[in-house]
């Protein structure tokens, strides 16, 4: 918030304001490189959507140069901690690659160059993590799936048997 908040000033030389400006990106960078993106089974679109909101609503109060009490301090550098987070973690990440691959065997399908085979693989990898559109018949079909049949252990020792 501070480095959207920076204005210029006729005290202050461009200069000073570009080194506060780069000491204020080395520390978001640092910051983000700590976090660990939350759990996708606890925050997911309607949470991301509910931050995103309240955190718009205090850039607001933010730019009109309101001063904050701790507590919405607090709640906004967690509120946009976890968005951040959420936001270049590995989940959001491996769909924008999967969008980009999807993009690519378009344009193959299309007369286009194919894909590589280590593109092919990765897309075949990623579609089975994120299916677009996943149904009951899809989830319980995933190798990953909790739901009997288990695909790749049944008869492991492990595993209790299932239910007939």
């Amino acid at each position: 918030m501070k480095l959207a908040c920076l204005k210029l000033n006729k005290k202050r030389t461009p200069y000073a304001i570009a080194q506060q400006a780069r000491n204020l990106h080395a520390r978001i960078e640092e910051i983000q490189r700590s976090l660990q993106c939350p759990c996708p089974s606890r925050y997911g679109l309607k949470q991301l959507k509910s931050d995103d909101e309240r955190l718009n609503i205090l850039a607001d109060r933010r730019a009109q140069r309101n001063l904050f009490p701790p507590e919405e301090d607090l709640e906004e550098a967690r509120r946009t901690a976890r968005f951040d987070s959420f936001r270049k973690g590995p989940e959001v990440s491996a769909r924008q690659r999967l969008a980009n691959l999807r993009d690519k065997k378009r344009v193959a399908d299309n007369g286009g160059p194919p894909l590589t085979a280590a593109q092919e693989t990765m897309f075949r990898f990623l579609t089975l993590l994120y299916p677009s559109s996943p149904n009951k018949e899809m989830i319980e079909q995933h190798p990953f799936s909790t739901e009997w049949p288990y695909p790749y252990i049944v008869g492991n020792p492990n595993y209790p048997e299932p239910e007939s």
